[in-house]
């Protein structure tokens, strides 16, 4: 488990703690007999002489349990990097799954059989978490349509808005500075096309947002996608001006990183 090599290549390991003990020390130097003595004797042994089945204490005792054990200890390491979840740090292959979560290390300390150990700092390990978060969110957004940017409509006087409704038959309404096309879902409004059709070529921020009836979040992330111009010196356009992070009905735009 632990190999030789010089201290400056890497996985060198300080083992100058285990080289002071005496008993790890002999254990070392008489490795290759004790291997054969506790791994295949010594079980065999204790069911050919306490129960008279040799052959049971060899194939069973011995060499299925060697087999077992091997695999189960090696197996741990390879579905720590295949089972569960990164919820920490996506750069590395190594997961958290609570089959591979029971630690030796805790039990034995529990028993006063380990000490010191080491924790990581609570805030770090939430910094984390919350970072692939963000991350598993940002691609989930990435695949939405959130429609066109603010920042790439044209712009409108509110004359030109009024004029294209009332001589061009544009289907138009006015919502804090932003232009949205309503002709494809005037048919499809909860409230009847009635109240769109009454609502073209108006501003209609003040009914939209509780003057008439406040609409859900649902429905401006509905607009989002019917965006087609911006009005000049409207409400939600100067914010944007003021404050480009500040989101127009559902458009926190994504950035590429």
């Amino acid at each position: 488990m632990l190999i030789k090599r010089p201290g400056w290549k890497i996985g060198h390991a300080d083992v100058d703690d285990l080289n002071k003990s005496k008993l790890v020390r002999w254990q070392h130097k008489n490795y290759i007999p004790l291997v054969l003595f506790m791994g295949i004797i010594f079980p065999t042994l204790v069911a050919g002489l306490g129960w008279g089945d040799w052959r049971g204490g060899f194939y069973f005792a011995a060499v299925t349990r060697l087999v077992f054990v091997h695999h189960a200890t090696f197996c741990v390491n390879s579905l720590a990097h295949w089972l569960g979840d990164g919820p920490f740090d996506d750069r590395h292959t190594p997961r958290d799954h609570f089959i591979t979560a029971f630690w030796l290390i805790a039990a034995c300390a529990f028993f006063g059989l380990a000490s010191h150990l080491k924790t990581f700092p609570e805030n770090e390990v939430r910094k984390g978490q919350l970072q692939m978060i963000e991350k598993k969110v940002l691609e989930k957004k990435t695949k939405l349509q959130w429609g066109t940017p603010i920042s790439e409509l044209p712009i409108l006087s509110f004359e030109d808005f009024q004029h294209a409704c009332k001589n061009d038959n544009k289907k138009w309404i006015l919502l804090e500075g932003v232009v949205y096309d309503v002709a494809d879902f005037i048919t499809e409004h909860p409230g009847g096309p009635k109240y769109l059709n009454m609502a073209i070529g108006k501003d209609m921020t003040t009914a939209f947002n509780g003057g008439m009836y406040d609409h859900s979040n649902a429905a401006r992330n509905l607009l989002s996608l019917m965006r087609v111009a911006v009005v000049e010196f409207g409400g939600e356009v100067e914010a944007q001006k003021k404050n480009p992070s500040v989101p127009v009905y559902g458009d926190d735009h994504i950035k590429a990183e």
